[in-house]
């Protein structure tokens, strides 16, 4: 009987980058964790609603449950550090880190979310180490904002360079070790850099060498990825004090990976290394298994794979503050409504038992309305307090309307523009006047900005040119209005 067979439980891991959509699915109701669909999709040209649009369609056809979704924040969206803090009470180590946030970056805390863990304490008598990961809101909120618009949700919005260390304990089994090791993931634009010590990520850092370069110039990027490797043990050795470290891993890209000489880079970087295929040791399901292998050989999928086979071990999770809050706030009202729901319930049962011996129809109702009342008035307080959040969260979002134009313009200028001014007026009028080398360089820019989904109405007001002792400039102005709802989202 159909009713009678066990649900399948899926967990799907989502990452939006730069450049491509990924979704990746694993099936563990069967004993055994088997991935079961891998999804690639080329986002570098489409807008918010396109890849809302991509994503819902992917979801129809592969069924995304909410309940069991989590985000994968790329890593060179997140900002993280090390930090030898001087205190092992829990308590103070939290102080001190909220006092860091500020310093550790350009915005201030309230536009930010933050993520730490003790990683060891009495590194130094008296001191504790503790990784600390950063990340701006409106990159988190655009994120939620697309699945929103996909008719998705979730409550785990995880780093993928915590997935690299899952992928890492998933398949060496690793709790604990006393001597650090690396771990490299090579992606399509970017490769992660992580020390691990004692199953925990100590140390973690990005550059800008990927899959791209390698197709561009195999020999010319292998060299900069060595220079880049010792580079960043370099880096830890000056930031973390700790043993030298004695081994690592590679992996990722397999359009890499495959092709790298484990022989040649144990030469240059003085220890033992593995280079290690990311499908290696992971099961997936035989049917999609050749086809996926070749669709993504050009990403890497070992963050997305870490979060998903460890999904309920995650330490960090950038799901905002007021989100969390709104959670906290509807799971309560649950419970108060089940309570509310027996505390109806139990009287109601009592009582039928005595009813016709103790009470007649008449007082037995009398009760029954006293009891709903009061459930009543426990679920409308609940309710303010759910609308409360989400003025808060309106006017959170109002706050960032200024750091999101001065983003959208900085995506849109080149290098031959040079601002003199922006002025907005608070409202929805922004002007901009500046001076370019080159004439069409202004169109190209007016262009961009008609193109945004944050501007309408762009039109230039004059553009000038002027001798100067330099040579020819053009200086222009540009006039324009702010799209609010793209604002407010």
């Amino acid at each position: 009987m159909n009713f009678l067979k066990k649900k399948k439980k899926i967990i799907t891991g989502l990452q939006i980058g730069n450049s491509w959509l990924t979704v990746v699915q694993l099936d563990i109701s069967k004993g055994k964790k088997e991935v079961i669909n891998i999804v690639k999709k080329d986002i570098k040209s489409l807008s918010v609603d396109k890849i809302s649009k991509a994503i819902k369609d992917i979801s129809k056809d592969i069924k995304i449950d909410s309940s069991s979704l989590t985000i994968s924040v790329p890593y060179y969206f997140v900002t993280t550090r090390t930090l030898e803090l001087p205190s092992v009470n829990p308590k103070e180590i939290k102080d001190m880190v909220d006092l860091q946030i500020g310093k550790q970056t350009p915005y201030n805390s309230e536009d930010v979310i933050s993520n730490y863990q003790i990683v060891d304490i009495g590194t130094i008598e008296g001191y504790s180490r503790v990784f600390l990961a950063i990340v701006h809101k409106d990159i988190v909120q655009r994120q939620l904002d697309i699945l929103e618009k996909a008719g998705l949700a979730t409550d785990k919005v995880g780093l993928s360079s915590e997935g690299l260390l899952k992928w890492s304990q998933t398949i060496y089994k690793e709790v604990s070790e006393d001597k650090p090791h690396i771990l490299i993931d090579i992606g399509y634009n970017n490769s992660d850099f992580e020390i691990i010590l004692r199953g925990k990520l100590i140390f973690s850092k990005t550059i800008s060498v990927g899959a791209v370069n390698f197709k561009n110039d195999k020999e010319q990027a292998l060299d900069k990825l060595n220079k880049a490797i010792n580079h960043f043990i370099y880096d830890y050795q000056n930031a973390v004090i700790n043993q030298d470290i004695e081994k690592g891993v590679v992996t990722g890209a397999s359009l890499v990976v495959d092709s790298l000489d484990r022989k040649i880079l144990e030469e240059k970087l003085g220890f033992d290394i593995e280079v290690k295929n990311q499908f290696d040791d992971i099961s997936i399901k035989e049917d999609i298994k050749d086809d996926a292998k070749e669709d993504v050989f050009d990403l890497s999928l070992v963050g997305i794979f870490g979060l998903i086979f460890g999904y309920k071990s995650l330490d960090i999770n950038f799901l905002p503050h007021e989100l969390v809050i709104e959670k906290e706030v509807k799971e309560r009202a649950k419970d108060i409504y089940v309570a509310g729901v027996l505390l109806v319930l139990i009287p109601i049962f009592i009582s039928g038992i005595f009813l016709e011996r103790t009470y007649n129809k008449r007082v037995y109702l009398e009760k029954l309305k006293s009891k709903l009342t009061e459930v009543k008035n426990e679920a409308n307080k609940l309710e303010k307090k759910i609308e409360k959040i989400k003025l808060i969260k309106k006017e959170s979002n109002i706050k960032s309307v200024s750091l999101n134009l001065l983003f959208e313009i900085y995506n849109s200028i080149s290098p031959e523009i040079y601002l003199i001014s922006i002025s907005y007026d608070g409202e929805e009028k922004v002007t901009m006047r500046g001076t370019s080398s080159v004439m069409s360089q202004v169109f190209n820019f007016v262009d961009k900005l008609e193109k945004s989904e944050y501007f309408k109405n762009v039109e230039t007001k004059y553009a000038n040119v002027k001798k100067t002792d330099k040579g020819e400039v053009v200086d222009f102005e540009i006039i324009c209005t702010v799209e609010l709802n793209q604002q407010k989202s």
